[in-house]
């Protein structure tokens, strides 16, 4: 299958149990686990504004110094 034109290839780590769930998840609503992906992403993007980066968390550096 090939690329929509302009889209990126990334290559991702993830624990068993993800694969396990994107592959069912594909296979149930019969695409890809790429399509998966990219929508469970998209469904974050949108309850996050979309257009920003996610906030990154605090670190507590009080407790360091």
């Amino acid at each position: 299958m090939k690329a929509a034109e302009g889209s990126t290839r990334v290559l991702v780590t993830m624990p068993p149990d993800v694969r396990q769930w994107l592959e069912q998840t594909a296979r149930y609503n019969g695409g890809t686990m790429s399509g998966e992906a990219i929508r469970a992403l998209r469904d974050r993007m949108a309850r996050e504004g979309g257009d920003r980066p996610a906030k990154r968390r605090k670190t507590d550096t009080a407790a360091a110094e």
